[in-house]
């Protein structure tokens, strides 16, 4: 999914839509950022 984002922000660079290529950049920025975000909860075992 990435891969394809990318290669769409190049096409738009490309035809100088600077516009799309950065709306494109943010998407990539922001799911690459998913990863790091996740967090896993346990709950405590009650006694």
């Amino acid at each position: 999914m990435i891969s394809q984002l990318e290669k769409e922000m190049a096409k738009a660079a490309a035809k100088k839509d600077y516009e799309a290529a950065a709306h494109l950049r943010d998407q990539i920025q922001d799911l690459k950022g998913l990863g790091r975000q996740i967090i896993l909860v346990i709950p405590k075992p009650s006694i």
